[in-house]
């Protein structure tokens, strides 16, 4: 390649092919599990249903943007549940399409003790858009070149266990990955070095008639980066208005509220502030969900998982 490609060109093709910038990130998981666990599907009772969109480090021209929509349906008292998600992911050049989908099955482990098992399977169609870039020389023959489109199977696998007031998740991700070498040639493996950690744990306590206190934490273990841990908490009052705060050791910040309608329609907003950055940029995002889940007339799981 020509020395003029700019280093914007660069930072795409690290950004396209590393593990790390591909997996979106979001900060509301807690209200949908299932973004980080498909086992976590197996503690709905009826259909549900949610769409997320997240929009991160505000500032930077080419940030990430993230849209995703998933649907969970439970097959009668079988203790399985099928569902679909799609996604759309874009950072800088890069744009990837997700279509997937998810079972579950749950196992009731004692009274009121469930342990949830599932698997995410997903096609990933990965495009660039080139002609976004700043380049010295537009018409260099190897930009050109890797203006292609590439697809690409993955894979999550999870486990959830869940009680009264209580859950502990654990998931795997990224099995199949997509790489270059060193020729920029795209190729699909599957690295146990690659693939990422999610553990997660949540409860709630209730305080009096009204109130519910909701702390729970997520660790991550990416390729290529240290362990990233999110520390949550949020009260909830009359089960329907939800309020709380978030740290994140990526030296984030993030505020959140969420509102319930009927236990069926959930709507939340978060907003995240780096903490500690030049005035270059706030780093800041912004994301917004809603969620539904049907009214639930026959009660299958005789306990409530805190969700915020």
């Amino acid at each position: 390649m020509k020395k003029g490609i700019s280093i914007s060109f660069i930072f795409f093709l690290v950004a396209c092919w590393s593990h790390a910038q591909e997996q979106a990130h979001y900060s509301l998981y807690m209200l949908r599990p299932t973004l980080i666990n498909p086992a976590a599907m197996g503690s709905y009772e009826s259909v549900n249903a949610a769409m997320l969109f997240n929009a991160q480090m505000i500032g930077f021209k080419g940030a990430p943007l993230v849209g995703s929509a998933d649907v969970g349906v439970p097959i009668g008292k079988t203790g399985l549940s099928v569902g679909a998600v799609i996604g759309q992911d874009k950072i800088g050049a890069m744009h990837k399409s997700t279509f997937g989908a998810s079972l579950s099955y749950r196992i009731r482990l004692h009274h009121r003790h469930y342990l949830s098992l599932g698997l995410n399977a997903t096609a990933e169609m990965t495009q660039a858009d080139f002609s976004t870039l700043i380049v010295q020389d537009p018409n260099d023959p190897l930009i050109q070149q890797y203006t292609q489109t590439y697809w690409n199977p993955n894979f999550r696998l999870g486990a959830y266990y869940f009680t009264q007031n209580l859950y502990v998740g654990m998931a795997v991700g990224n099995i199949i990955s997509l790489r270059a070498d060193s020729s920029f040639t795209p190729q699909i493996n599957a690295n146990i070095h690659d693939i990422h950690f999610y553990l997660q744990a949540g409860g709630q306590v209730k305080m009096g008639t009204s109130w519910k206190f909701q702390p729970s934490v997520l660790l991550k273990q990416i390729a290529g980066s240290p362990i990233q841990a999110d520390v949550n908490i949020q009260f909830l009052f009359r089960d329907a208005w939800g309020f709380g705060a978030s740290y994140r050791t990526l030296n984030t910040l993030i505020v959140q509220s969420n509102y319930t309608f009927k236990k069926m329609i959930t709507i939340g907003y978060a907003f995240n502030l780096g903490l500690g950055f030049s005035d270059r940029t706030q780093y800041t995002g912004h994301e917004v969900m809603l969620a539904f889940k049907a009214p639930n007339t026959k009660m299958r799981i005789p306990v409530e998982v805190p969700r915020f």
